[in-house]
């Protein structure tokens, strides 16, 4: 991890050891990857997957207070010496389990990624993009670009 002031990128650093035919010795090759936002979209999944279960585990006995509550209502209605309390109180418990139960589907909803929306992308054009965003490193050699028009499926996430 790298700090500049109020900045942080992560950094995946890897290298190997250059070698020649004659196995003799003649030096590293480093890379350095920003996984700043592959770090950021983990750390959003794995958050993601905890509000899921978190909701799953609040939403478990929210159903079965809601029947209890409609059963004590149906049958004890009769009983009590004042309905218009017993209706408010059992009322109460009812509405405010369904609206814990909206509450958590909204919740479980927004930690829900959206689908990916599959779209046909021309890898000659893609690749083109890739020379020109990296054309001003001279030490990057595009070779075997493809000629004519070759498709592939690439996945890209559909925005709210």
């Amino acid at each position: 991890m790298i700090t500049h002031g109020l900045q942080t990128v992560k950094i995946l650093a890897r290298g190997t050891l250059l070698g020649s035919q004659e196995d003799v010795f003649s030096g590293w090759l480093l890379v350095f990857d920003d996984i700043t936002q592959l770090a950021e979209a983990q750390k959003h999944r794995a958050w993601a997957e905890v509000a899921q279960r978190l909701a799953h585990e609040i939403k478990n006995p929210l159903t079965p207070i809601k029947l209890s509550t409609e059963r004590v209502r149906r049958r004890f209605r009769n009983q009590v010496d004042d309905v218009a309390v017993f209706d408010t109180c059992t009322d109460a418990v009812i509405n405010q389990v369904e609206r814990l139960q909206r509450l958590l589907a909204d919740f479980s909803d927004l930690a829900t990624l959206p689908k990916p929306k599959m779209e046909e992308v021309s890898i000659a054009t893609l690749l083109q993009e890739l020379r020109e965003l990296y054309s001003p490193y001279h030490n990057l050699i595009f070779e075997g670009m493809p000629q004519g028009q070759v498709f592939v499926t690439l996945t890209k996430f559909a925005k709210y």
